[in-house]
């Protein structure tokens, strides 16, 4: 029985969702960044788009990474899109969103972190069994994710947290006016 939740067959589409985000990603990056400054390139920017996508179809583990990050960033921008269109249902002007977001760097740079984070899960799921094979980083744990919960809840790595915690805190107020 079909349902709207069974996402089987688009997992035979992944190969062509990956090569349309590298190509769009890609294309965007090269506009933007103008390298042969002058508006006839567009073709240009295309093609060299188009290839880059291409060559990373032929490479799996790049597909499975491509597969990995983009749902959770595609949830993360919905979850950014959410709250600034909750703030924008209870009066608050778009303007004054930006001017906020502008003024108060620390809600872009949490999303910068939580990206960083998502690409770490993403590159610790695709490499990190391969990795801890090949350098015998996991003698003891069953699995790769064992093995990684077991170095982030030692206590040696919790108290190390705990005291650059206590360290960040500590210079942000001291450096206060």
């Amino acid at each position: 029985m079909a349902s709207l939740l069974d996402v089987g067959l688009a997992g035979h589409f992944a190969p062509v969702f990956t090569f349309l985000l590298i190509f769009v990603v890609s294309y965007a990056i090269l506009l933007k960044v103008d390298f042969f400054n002058g508006e006839s390139n567009k073709g240009i920017y295309a093609v060299i788009a188009i290839l880059l996508a291409a060559i990373t179809l032929f490479i799996p583990s790049v597909v499975n990474l491509m597969n990995i990050i983009a749902p959770w960033f595609v949830l993360l921008m919905m979850f950014v899109f959410l709250v600034i269109l909750v703030f924008m249902a209870f009066g608050v002007k778009g303007e004054s969103i930006t001017d906020a977001l502008k003024d108060n760097m620390s809600v872009p740079w949490a999303i910068v972190a939580l990206g960083i984070i998502i690409v770490i899960f993403a590159f610790s799921q695709v490499y990190g069994a391969q990795l801890s094979e090949k350098e015998g980083i996991n003698e003891t744990a069953n699995t790769f994710n064992e093995g990684v919960k077991d170095i982030l809840f030692h206590p040696k790595m919790l108290g190390a947290v705990f005291l650059l915690v206590i360290g960040a805190l500590a210079v942000r107020l001291l450096t206060m006016p």
